[in-house]
Parts: structure tokens; C-alpha cells; sequence
């Protein structure tokens, strides 16, 4: 166990060891390496080593240790090639910062103390957020050293995939996570928030060039990433910093969008090569090969002291949280959770200035932007009968709860993440989980988000329907994935979608919006009688002169309030239409008045709708009573009065 008071000395004391160790070749760095990352490389980092294998192009059937030095492999490429790999693992210790961070805010307490545990109370992490900044930063400026060598001559890569040299304007893909990225960085001034896989050319020879390029494309996306600043947007920002450096070739490239370009170069290429006869595809492919051999032994290229990042390197697998890693991921997925509903308020549970993750069972933050308030617990354990899962009697307790209070209550949960860090999954232990846990919580969405594969036959595999439509798997979940951004999106909408169904049958519950940005219409619908219903809008703090929108004082729609009636309707039916075209920080209460009085019974219809989501009210047989408040709506959703 690492106590705070002690990570001080404990950081000295490692970097201590770290420049006693010394690195020559690269099996002295792969030694290193082995031993301050403890590496598992029959279960955990069984992937780990494989990346490293293929940056490398080494065989499996060797050791890497053997085939270092068999190859003679120079000491910056094996670098590389580790820091690619603890990558995500550098990521994640980025999100969780944030999220920390985040969590400090709120508490306005800059050194906010953390305590994790991973099963026991033997095995824990305790520090505070300053710490951690100087564990992030660390890891950080590893990542940005390597982000510095990168070719020249960016253009002459592309155009080796362009066999005309001509960049067309239209593009066969047929890789979805590509055209997603094209697609959002065309019509986004920003940068997409996933790296997409790398195309498969069908041909080795290319296909270990075009994973040389790739990393390239990955580490050019990441060094402009690290100057985005999102007040200027991602052209601007690139433009000032190619200013800056009198116009480098790799921030002038980049003016001319070359990362895109070079994502549809590739992606046409691998496209077409699959749609080419034996003969063409090998002759078009060896033509390429050729070319990108003759590019990678003439382009200059930007280089860094190796020696540096080394002593550097063994630093960082030496801090507590590189020997955690794994378990540390079931820790980063929390922060996609905390992302996935972070613009709907996210209050952490703060403790005695101490943020708990108890993987034992811990209540660590509420979305208070719901109503009911939703709660995020971490291994909340609730009984449960006819478990099929090996090692479960009588209960459950899956890595992550959503769930409204009392939390207990199995009816109560509305999502279910659980963790999965194998690089090979055991299908039946992933089937039996969604089974139980679809079982004991029966109206929650399952969740299996895997760091390694999590196979579709899973889910398929389900005999129960109602059980298969509740299960969703996310293989190769890591920062930065397409998974990552669709997990988000799955548990936004699932969350969404059950406040939604509750909402229509219980007055507890707020309806939210899906997009919180969208102008908002209300319509007031009725039949023959009576003759002169009215719409009304109230709206709670606002000034006397525009906080009641009616037939008298229909409002503005392009000035404060931002709210408008469009007619007084008096011979029956309707529709009176009152449109928020923007969203204040008020509350806006609707009333419907009788003002005929003509009628006994009175029934009518109030359908609002805020982008794409659609809420009807209805209020039918209502008797001597003329005025009716029906709903309470503002910019987090719509509720039953």
C-alpha cells in the first residue's frame, strides 16, 4: 500500500533506481521494461506484447527478448514501439485526471485526496490530486517527445497511395469508423475524438509499410491535438501554430488537411486492391510498396535523445498506477460514464476531502441533472435468484450501477456496466454475466465493455429476446476508440430513454431532452368545445414585462424572452402554438385557461416537442375548474404538474 505522505520519497526513490539502470541495446531495454511493468504476458499483456511484436515485425514464434538480439534492433525503434503500446494506459491516467479535477471543482478544494481499492483493503491506492498531476505529466511528456519524429515530407506519403498523384474528391470506403472520422472532420472545426483502425491491404509486404504510415498519421493527429486550442477550432489552430514556426512542413501540411486526405488515400487503396484481379492487385501493390520504401529511405525526419526518454520511461513503469493498469481500467471507464451524462450536472461524492472508488461497493457521484437524481455506484451488490454464473449464489455485483433511489430495489437500475480487461474472453463467463444481471436488475441495459475483444456471438448467443435486446458488448474499448464513443452514446441514450417511459406514466419522473440545444415548440390541441381555450407561459424569474406569454403579451421570438405566441384561437380546435426558439436558464411553467366557459367537460392536448423528442400531455373531463398549470419544462426536460 502507497500512502500519500510517503509518495514523495517514494517517487525519489524510483527515479533513483531508474538512472542506476543501463540501457545500451535495446535487450537491456526490453530487461528494463520487463521487470518495472511486470509484465503478464500469458494473460494481461498478451496484446501488449503482440503490438510491440507487430511495430517491430517480429515472428511469435521467438521471444522478443531473442529476437532483439538476433535483429540487432536499434534501442529508439524498441522505444517507440513500447511507448505506442502504453499509450492508452497514458491516456486513461488523462481522463481520470479530468474527472478528478472535475470532482476537486466542485468541492473547491485544489488538492483533493483519492482512495482506491481494488478488492481489499490490501491492495489500494491512496494519493492526492497533486500527485497524481505529476504522475500525468510525466506520462504526458514521454508521449510528446515521441510525437516529435515524424517525417518532412508528409505530401509525398499520400500521394505514393495516389498512383496519378492526384488526390480525387470522391472515395470508395467501405470502413465505417473511417468515413465516420472523414465525415466528422469535414463538417466539425475539430478534431474526431476516436483513432479508426488501420485498413487491411491483403498484401504483407504493404501492409507492414502502411503500418509504418499509420503511425505516423496517429502521431501527427496526436502532436496537433496537443496545440488545439477549441475557442480557436482546429484550422485556426493549426494556422497559428504553422505562424509560429515560419511555416514547418508538418504545420503547413496539415493547413491542406493533409491527415484526412491521407485517411482517404488509404482507405480508396485498400478498397480497390480488394477489387482488383490476383495479378493487378499484386503488381499495383509491389508498385506502392516500392514507392513508400524509396520515400521512408530519403524523407528527413525529426529526431529525439533516446537516452533521455529512457531514464524517463523506467521513471513512469515504476509509479504505482503503470503497475495497476489493469485494474486501473475498470477506474477509466468510470470517467466514460461520468462523460457519456457530464452536461447534465455530475455530483461527486466527496467524503472528508476524499473521493472513494471502493471496488468493494461505493456510491462515488449523482447526475443531479435528472429527476429523480440518478446514482453512479461502483460493485453495488443486490441479492438475486436462479444465477447460472460460476462463483454466484445468491446475489450480484457488476462493476457499475445507474440506478435511482432507494438503489436496492432491482427495478430501480437502469444501466449495468461490467469490466472486462482479458485480451481473450471466455464466452460463457460473458454470456453467463449479461444473463445474471439482466436477471437481477430487470429493466436495466447490460453493458460488457472489454480492453480486448468481446465477441458478437455473446449477445447472440442469448436465448431469451427480451434479454438479447437489453445486452450490448464493446470490444477494444480504450481512449480514443470509435467503441469508446459509441459505449458513450449506448449509455446516454439507454439512460435518456428510460427517464423518457417513466415519464409518461409517473409524475415523479422529468422527461429529458435528447438535445439540449434545440428550440422547443408547445401546442395546445382541443376539439369543438369549448370555443376559447388558451395557451399560457410563465416564466419563473423572469422581468414583469415579459414573464407571461399569452394572447394579451405574445412575447419575442429573437429577443428576450426568446418565447412567442403565434394566435389567440376562439372558435374551437386550435392549435395555439407558444415557440422557444432559445433556451434560457429559467423555468417556464404551461397553463391552459378556459376562457369561454362555455363547456362543462373539458378536454384537450398539449404535444411539445424539442428536436427529435415528443411529449404528449392530456387533460380530458375536467369539470368547473377553468384554469389548469399542466407542465414544468426548462432546458433539462419536461415535467407533469
Amino acid at each position: 500500500m502507497i500512502r500519500t505522505c510517503k509518495e514523495g520519497a517514494h517517487i525519489l526513490k524510483q527515479s533513483d533506481k531508474a538512472k542506476s539502470v543501463k540501457i545500451e541495446t535495446a535487450v537491456d531495454l526490453w530487461d528494463a521494461f520487463e521487470k518495472a511493468s511486470n509484465l503478464k504476458k500469458d494473460f494481461y499483456d498478451k496484446e501488449l506484447e503482440k503490438q510491440i511484436r507487430e511495430k517491430l515485425s517480429l515472428p511469435d514464434t521467438v521471444s522478443i527478448r531473442k529476437n532483439l538480439g538476433q535483429k540487432e534492433i536499434p534501442v529508439e525503434k524498441l522505444l517507440m514501439a513500447i511507448l505506442t503500446a502504453m499509450q492508452p494506459f497514458s491516456q486513461m491516467m488523462c481522463d481520470l485526471l479530468k474527472m478528478f479535477e472535475k470532482a476537486s471543482a466542485g468541492q473547491g478544494d485544489y488538492n483533493l485526496r483519492i482512495h482506491m481499492e481494488f478488492g481489499s483493503m490490501d491492495d489500494t491506492l491512496d494519493f492526492d490530486l497533486e500527485n497524481f498531476r505529476q504522475y500525468e505529466k510525466m506520462t504526458e511528456q514521454a508521449c510528446r517527445i515521441v510525437e516529435t519524429q515524424i517525417p518532412k515530407e508528409l505530401w509525398k506519403m499520400v500521394n505514393a497511395y495516389r498512383r496519378d498523384g492526384m488526390i480525387r474528391n470522391k472515395t470508395h470506403i467501405g470502413q465505417d469508423d473511417i468515413c465516420l472520422w472523414i465525415e466528422e472532420y469535414r463538417s466539425k472545426d475539430k478534431w474526431p475524438d476516436f483513432v479508426p483502425e488501420r485498413p487491411s491491404m491483403g498484401e504483407p509486404r504493404l501492409d507492414t509499410l502502411t503500418a509504418r504510415c499509420w503511425d505516423i498519421f496517429e502521431t501527427a493527429v496526436a502532436g496537433y491535438r496537443q496545440i488545439y486550442d477549441e475557442a480557436k477550432g482546429r484550422r485556426q489552430s493549426v494556422g497559428d501554430a504553422c505562424d509560429r514556426s515560419n511555416r514547418d512542413p508538418f504545420w503547413a501540411a496539415e493547413q491542406d488537411c493533409w491527415t484526412c486526405l491521407f485517411l482517404e488515400a488509404v482507405a480508396d487503396t485498400a478498397d480497390k486492391l480488394q477489387r482488383l484481379q490476383i495479378d493487378k492487385k499484386t503488381k499495383l501493390a509491389e508498385e506502392i510498396a516500392d514507392d513508400l520504401e524509396r520515400y521512408f529511405l530519403t524523407v528527413d525526419t525529426v529526431k529525439v535523445e533516446t537516452m533521455q526518454i529512457v531514464d524517463n520511461l523506467i521513471e513512469i513503469l515504476n509509479l504505482p498506477f503503470w503497475k495497476k493498469r489493469y485494474e486501473l481500467y475498470s477506474a477509466w471507464v468510470s470517467t466514460q460514464i461520468v462523460e457519456a451524462l457530464g452536461n447534465r450536472d455530475i455530483k461527486f461524492q466527496v467524503k472528508d476531502n476524499t473521493l472513494s472508488f471502493s471496488f468493494g461497493g461505493s456510491h462515488f457521484a449523482t447526475c443531479t441533472g435528472l429527476c429523480p437524481p440518478l446514482e453512479f455506484w461502483a460493485e453495488l451488490r443486490t441479492n438475486a435468484k436462479n444465477l447460472v454464473g460460476n462463483g454466484r449464489k445468491n446475489a450480484i455485483q457488476p462493476d457499475y450501477t445507474l440506478a435511482t433511489s432507494p438503489v436496492m430495489d432491482p427495478d430501480n437500475t437502469v444501466v449495468v456496466v461490467e469490466c472486462k480487461q482479458y485480451e481473450k474472453p471466455n464466452r460463457k463467463n460473458f454470456r453467463d454475466a449479461i444473463i445474471d444481471y439482466a436477471g437481477g436488475r430487470p429493466k436495466a441495459v447490460i453493458m460488457l465493455a472489454g480492453y480486448g475483444m468481446v465477441p458478437q456471438e455473446v449477445c447472440e448467443g442469448i436465448g431469451d429476446e427480451r434479454t438479447k435486446s437489453r445486452a450490448a458488448g464493446f470490444s477494444l474499448m480504450r481512449p480514443g476508440s470509435l467503441q469508446a464513443k459509441e459505449f458513450k452514446e449506448k449509455l446516454r441514450e439507454s439512460v435518456l430513454e428510460y427517464y423518457r417511459n417513466k415519464a409518461r406514466e409517473d409524475r415523479d419522473y422529468l422527461y429529458p431532452w435528447g438535445d439540449l440545444q434545440k428550440p422547443c415548440l408547445i401546442q395546445l390541441k382541443w376539439g369543438e368545445h369549448p370555443k376559447d381555450l388558451d395557451l399560457h407561459l410563465r416564466i419563473i424569474g423572469a422581468p414583469e414585462e415579459m414573464d407571461h406569454i399569452y394572447f394579451e403579451n405574445r412575447g419575442n421570438e429573437n429577443a428576450m424572452p426568446y418565447a412567442y405566441l403565434d394566435k389567440d384561437v376562439t372558435q374551437g380546435w386550435g392549435p395555439e402554438t407558444i415557440r422557444i426558439s432559445k433556451w434560457t436558464e429559467l423555468d417556464y411553467v404551461v397553463e391552459v385557461h378556459d376562457y369561454s366557459k362555455d363547456s362543462k367537460d373539458v378536454s384537450f392536448e398539449v404535444e411539445v416537442c424539442c428536436g427529435k423528442d415528443h411529449f404528449c400531455f392530456q387533460r380530458r373531463n375536467l369539470t368547473e375548474v377553468h384554469e389548469w398549470t399542466v407542465l414544468r419544462i426548462g432546458k433539462s426536460g419536461i415535467k407533469e404538474m
